[in-house]
């Protein structure tokens, strides 16, 4: 649009004033158009982008995805930033294949690989030691209360434990190590 206003020989400020009426909010800035003409005075024609040369656009090659499994695999500590480093590729990039293509999750500061799909997930839940121990209680003939696991609720039995404790605590240093 600024291109054919500039043929039509419109000034810089009418097609600015001209792109606001139209465009409201969403008009490029003073700046981008006088930018825009300034390039079209040069003699650009095209308002593609010009290629740039540099990191391809796409770094996720199964190269490379197999690059970071290896190391992964070798040694599970590593870190995403150390990895990006070794194999040269971009922070993004390597988390985007440790996490989203790879399907690793951190724990304990190790990768594990997330094997189990949503089926398997709840088939496991379903044979569980809780649903075996809950089986078991229930055939012993016990009753469960419902009771939230972190209630503030305490019997006055705890108070009673709680202070017995606390007193016989007074006045004692412990070592940390």
């Amino acid at each position: 649009m600024i291109k054919y206003l500039n043929l039509k020989g419109l000034s810089q400020n009418e097609i600015a004033d001209d792109m606001k009426v139209v465009l409201g909010d969403d008009a490029p800035s003073y700046a981008t158009i006088y930018r825009w003409i300034a390039k079209f005075k040069c003699g650009r024609e095209s308002t593609e982008d010009a290629h740039r040369s540099g990191r391809p656009i796409e770094a996720c090659t199964e190269e490379n995805v197999q690059r970071v499994n290896d190391m992964l695999m070798t040694d599970r500590c590593l870190t995403v930033r150390y990895v990006a480093e070794y194999l040269k590729l971009s922070y993004g990039t390597t988390h985007h294949i440790v996490i989203d293509i790879l399907g690793y999750n951190k724990v304990c500061a190790r990768w594990v690989p997330r094997m189990l799909t949503p089926e398997n997930k709840q088939a496991h839940l379903t044979t569980s030691r809780s649903a075996v121990a809950m089986a078991t209680i229930r055939e012993c003939g016990f009753q469960l209360l419902n009771h939230p696991p972190y209630s503030p609720d305490l019997t006055p039995s705890d108070y009673r434990v709680f202070r017995s404790l606390k007193d016989s605590l007074c006045g004692q240093t412990f070592d940390r190590g």
